[in-house]
């Protein structure tokens, strides 16, 4: 078998191959033995049929599943010779070739490129290390406290973390269309409405009218609106502040309570268990966002514009159901983000997962998988209960393996990047997440 291996542009290749006669020769003739232990012909017995009948009976099929099977094998064999990352369904074309002379044919597909990771020596990585105090449990109480919260009504202006009822009436400028009108509750900061609407409303008060002119965007889930200008009327219905529900006192008695325990020092050992817990995932977390941030930034990786749109139209999909299915409000800042740089991003990690998972042959064995699963059980029983109810038995078995493959995939990077250490205290450690 001879073959040639060309790049088209970018991830597309063509792959010409060339099977010899023999080759198709020795797969026809198990092909036609296979088919005649089974084929029934009137007036011959069970596997007696003579190889003629058979070969003038089923030639199309047999045609089709040899050249199928011999295309097939050869295209695999040359994948794992020439290490190719395919990433599509092959497409291909088969030549018409006179009588005994070999099989030609074309295969076209995406192959993703080699990359050369050395390149992440130059970049500084910091792998930190958190320290935690006995006086950390105090902070984590607070901490407690302060989210234990209820909502009352105010009369002031409205600040960050108010949480507001607003009236809003709207249309298409220049358009013969009545007014809609939606009322929409939100807490200011939180960033789930978007920041043309949060901005206004800072410092206005109950009764307040805003007027704001804003363009939907062009792949806004919401046909009816996509591109166009839409003028905003917003009347401030309510304005509520966050009040702490328990004093100290009454948030100790309450976490005592709920673990089943009377003394403080008893309170103390467990809150600082919990710490030990949150510090592991806090480590884990801070590091693999620097890992997702640099290898971006290096863009190794120049996505074709067919791909990103194929992944982009994915997305406008998925939102246009999440948008129709939940019933979402136009006003929704998770429908204004920008298609194309989430789906460029979304690819270029994938793709360079992918290449560091073949290259480096990572996987996930049997004996790695049930320890993980144990590991799981003693230490965090309530995560396996929240997955277990999230996803079906296949879907926790692939999500515990993906979690295995995602710490082998950190592990190798972090022998690629070159790495400083830092220590920050848990409090630090906390504010710094919380400003992310």
């Amino acid at each position: 078998m001879e073959f040639s291996l060309k790049t088209i542009k970018n991830f597309d290749k063509k792959l010409t191959i060339s099977i010899p006669l023999n080759d198709i020769h020795d797969v026809q003739k198990k092909e036609i033995i296979k088919i005649r232990k089974t084929a029934i012909i009137n007036g011959f017995r069970k596997n007696k049929i003579p190889i003629n009948i058979i070969q003038e009976k089923y030639k199309n099929e047999i045609k089709n599943t040899v050249i199928k099977k011999i295309i097939s094998y050869n295209f695999k064999n040359i994948i794992k010779k020439k290490k190719l990352k395919i990433i599509n369904e092959p497409i291909i074309n088969i030549k018409k070739n006179k009588k005994n002379s070999n099989l030609m044919c074309s295969i076209y597909f995406q192959s993703l490129p080699n990359i050369d990771f050395k390149i992440l020596k130059k970049i500084t990585i910091n792998k930190i290390s958190i320290i935690t105090h006995d006086e950390d449990a105090s902070y984590y109480i607070e901490n407690i406290r302060k989210n234990c919260i209820i909502w009352k009504n105010t009369k002031n202006k409205i600040q960050i973390k108010n949480k507001i009822t607003i009236d809003c009436i709207f249309h298409i400028i220049n358009e013969k269309e009545k007014n809609k009108k939606i009322q929409l509750t939100f807490i200011i900061g939180k960033k789930t409405i978007i920041p043309e609407i949060e901005t206004e409303l800072l410092n206005k008060k109950i009764g307040d009218t805003i007027y704001i002119k804003l363009k939907i965007p062009s792949d806004h889930p919401d046909i009816n609106y996509q591109g166009k200008m839409v003028q905003l009327k917003i009347y401030v219905n309510n304005i509520q502040s966050d009040e702490i529900m328990y004093s100290k006192k009454e948030c100790i008695d309450f976490l005592k309570k709920t673990f089943n325990i009377n003394k403080d020092n008893e309170l103390k050992e467990i809150i600082l268990n919990k710490i030990q817990t949150e510090v592991m995932n806090l480590e884990y977390h801070l590091l693999k966002t620097q890992l997702i941030h640099q290898l971006l930034n290096t863009k190794m990786i120049e996505i074709p514009i067919e791909i990103s749109e194929k992944e982009k139209k994915n997305m406008q999909n998925d939102a246009f159901k999440n948008y129709h299915h939940n019933k979402g409000n136009i006003f929704q800042s998770k429908y204004y983000k920008n298609f194309q740089k989430k789906a460029e991003k979304k690819l270029l990690l994938d793709f360079m997962i992918k290449i560091l998972v073949q290259d480096n042959k990572i996987s996930v064995t049997e004996n790695e998988l049930q320890k993980q699963v144990k590991k799981l059980k003693k230490n965090q029983p309530e995560l396996i209960k929240k997955i277990k109810i999230q996803y079906q038995k296949n879907d926790f078995i692939n999500y515990v393996k993906n979690m295995i493959i995602e710490k082998k995939i950190m592990n190798h990077l972090l022998k690629l990047f070159k790495i400083k250490e830092k220590k920050y205290h848990f409090k630090k450690a906390i504010q710094i997440l919380n400003q992310k």
